[in-house]
């Protein structure tokens, strides 16, 4: 599972939700343009500060969210410490 793909799918969803644009919800977050969402809802990496601003903005389920990167981050790290492991 790739988990910025997933967050983004849920940011673009809840932003359809909610009638807004991408352009309206970079404005909202004091961006020029669209842009910054658009990268966003296409997979670029999510910066925290961004990410929390938009779950409050899109009215998004935050333990939803939180639950989706904290079990990529577990993932992540168990294979982690695995390879340490092995190449010790």
């Amino acid at each position: 599972m790739n988990t910025v793909k997933t967050v983004a799918g849920m940011i673009k969803t809840a932003r359809e939700r909610k009638g807004l644009t991408q352009k309206e919800v970079g404005r909202l977050l004091g961006y020029q343009n669209g842009q910054f969402i658009y990268m966003i809802e296409n997979g670029s990496k999510i910066p925290l500060n961004a990410l929390g601003k938009l779950i409050v903005l899109l009215g998004m389920d935050e333990q939803t969210v939180m639950s989706t990167l904290v079990k990529d981050y577990a993932r992540t790290a168990k294979s982690a410490l695995k390879n340490a492991r092995a190449a010790l």
